[in-house]
């Protein structure tokens, strides 16, 4: 982990209610795919966000939701909207591939709403080592199409890597024809049987943990999954 000012590069609006920030830090920090930054904003406390670039590159990106303007995230949006500069912690968590055994299974990417972030920054890293070794599974969840802000990246991905596949889950669009209803039963329907699977989950605490203990059910091993939420929220 490193601590670093870094200048605000860009900030695009997306579709849905998420920012994409683009940040370049002063030095270039030394981090894994899957780990997250605090940045220090005056006033706010715990603004984490997940890395949503592969290690290696210049810049680095984050993906914020604002859901109205009375959010903590608004306030955070608007303070870096007006500044050029950010004091950064870089390299924060344990959520990444060198804390899975190794193994050939398949690898779960299951993210909801922003969670895509992580599995985009862990996606660009494999795809940054070579052709793929292990089959790669990342299903988005959200509630509105218009949620799937990156929709055409994975989309992309999985025409040029034959390894990897992509599957989004819509929970609250009876319109949409793809997948519907919740990460777990997508997966459930795709893998009957989940012994073999490892996963990164990244979503709130009451969806990682209800998401594994479903998994579980279908044999999927309880210490097979990483996931922020194990440590910032652990079970009693």
């Amino acid at each position: 982990m490193i601590q670093t000012e870094c200048t605000i590069r860009s900030i695009e609006k997306t579709s849905g209610q998420v920012s994409i920030i683009t940040l370049v830090p002063d030095q270039q920090p030394d981090y894994r795919a899957g780990q997250y930054l605090e940045l220090q904003i005056p006033g706010q406390e715990h603004a984490f966000f997940t890395i949503a670039s592969g290690p290696g590159h210049e810049s680095l990106d984050i993906h914020v939701v604002v859901p109205d303007e009375s959010s903590n995230s608004h306030a955070i949006v608007q303070y870096l909207r007006q500044s050029n500069r950010v004091t950064a912690k870089i390299g924060l968590g344990s959520c990444y591939l060198d804390n899975l055994k190794p193994e050939t299974g398949p690898l779960l990417l299951i993210t909801a709403g922003t969670g895509f972030s992580q599995a985009k920054a862990i996606c660009e890293e494999l795809f940054s080592q070579g052709p793929l070794q292990r089959e790669v599974h990342l299903y988005w969840g959200v509630k509105k199409v218009q949620d799937l802000y990156m929709h055409d990246l994975p989309q992309q991905w999985h025409e040029e890597y034959p390894l990897f596949h992509y599957c989004a889950v819509v929970s609250d669009q009876i319109d949409w024809q793809g997948k519907q209803g919740l990460l777990y039963q997508a997966i459930q329907a795709d893998f009957p049987d989940l012994s073999k699977c490892q996963a990164i989950c990244c979503g709130s605490p009451s969806m990682v943990y209800a998401t594994r203990e479903e998994l579980m059910k279908h044999h999927f091993r309880k210490d097979q999954m990483l996931s922020d939420v194990f440590d910032f929220a652990p079970e009693p």
